[in-house]
C-alpha cells in the first residue's frame, strides 16, 4: 500500500517545493541557453541583499532558499484549491494557478518593487510563463499523487437549501436562507 499524507499543509509544503525544484531547473536552463536573462532565484537573492553583493557565491544559494520558501508556501493553498474544487483536471487547475502566480509575481509584485532586473525582455517573460506553469501543474500532479483520498472527500454542494456544506469529526455546516450553520 502507497503511503498518502493526511497533512494539508504538509502536503502542499512537499508538493510547493517538488514545483519548485522544476521550475528552478527549467529556469535555470533556460538562462544557460541564453533565452532568459534572469531567474526568480536572482530576484528572490534581491530581497535579501544588496545589489553590490548579488555576484557574492552564497546570494544564488540565498536566492534558491527564498524561491524555495515561495514555492513551498504557495503549495499549502493549492491543496486547499483541489480540496474544494476537486482532483478531477489537477493539471489544468495547477497550470492555471502557476499563470495566476506569473501574473501577481510578475505583473504586479515586482512592478511595485522595481527589481533592478526589470523590464524584461519579451523572451524573458515567456521564459517566466513557461516556468511558472510548470511549478503549477507539477505541484498539482504531487497533490494528486501524494494526497490522501480523505483530504478529497469534502462534500462540495454549495448554496442548495440544507445541503451538507462538510462533514469531518461530528462537525456537518448546512447552508440555509442564504447562511450557513454549523450543526452538532
Amino acid at each position: 500500500m502507497k503511503y498518502r499524507i493526511k497533512d494539508r499543509a504538509v502536503l502542499g509544503v512537499l508538493a510547493g517545493i517538488a514545483g519548485s525544484i522544476v521550475k528552478n531547473t527549467l529556469e535555470e536552463l533556460m538562462l544557460r541557453k541564453g533565452w532568459n536573462n534572469c531567474t526568480g532565484a536572482q530576484m528572490a537573492a534581491e530581497v535579501f541583499l544588496k545589489k553590490k553583493d548579488l555576484k557574492h557565491p552564497l546570494s544564488k544559494f540565498m536566492g534558491c532558499l527564498g524561491n524555495m520558501g515561495i514555492g513551498a508556501g504557495l503549495g499549502i493553498p493549492m491543496v486547499y484549491f483541489l480540496n474544494l474544487t476537486g482532483k478531477d483536471f489537477a493539471l489544468l487547475k495547477g497550470a492555471a494557478a502557476g499563470h495566476l502566480i506569473w501574473v501577481y509575481f510578475y505583473g504586479g509584485m515586482n512592478r511595485i518593487r522595481r527589481n533592478s532586473v526589470f523590464p524584461l525582455s519579451p523572451k524573458s517573460n515567456f521564459c517566466a510563463f513557461f516556468s511558472h506553469l510548470a511549478y503549477g501543474m507539477t505541484t498539482a500532479a504531487v497533490i494528486k499523487a501524494l494526497g490522501d483520498e480523505d483530504i478529497f472527500r469534502a462534500k462540495r454542494i454549495l448554496n442548495k437549501p440544507g445541503a451538507v456544506i462538510a462533514e469531518k469529526e461530528k462537525l456537518v455546516f448546512r447552508y440555509q436562507n442564504g447562511k450557513y450553520y454549523l450543526q452538532h
